[in-house]
C-alpha cells in the first residue's frame, strides 16, 4: 500500500540529490539532477493516482 508519506520521502530524497549535485562535478551532477527529477515525477504520479477512502455517512 502506498501512503502520502512515500511521496514525501521521494521528494525529500530528490531534494538531497539536487543539493548534492551542487557540490559534484559534471557529468555526475547531471545524473544526480536527472535522478532527482525522476523521483519527483514518481511522487507527482503518486499524487495524481492516489486513492482515498470514501467518507461514510453517519446516521
Amino acid at each position: 500500500m502506498r501512503t502520502d508519506r512515500h511521496a514525501d520521502q521521494l521528494r525529500a530524497r530528490a531534494d538531497q540529490l539536487h543539493q548534492q549535485a551542487h557540490h559534484t562535478p559534471e557529468p555526475v551532477a547531471e545524473r544526480l539532477r536527472a535522478n532527482a527529477a525522476r523521483l519527483r515525477s514518481w511522487a507527482d504520479e503518486h499524487d495524481r493516482t492516489r486513492l482515498t477512502e470514501p467518507e461514510t455517512s453517519r446516521r
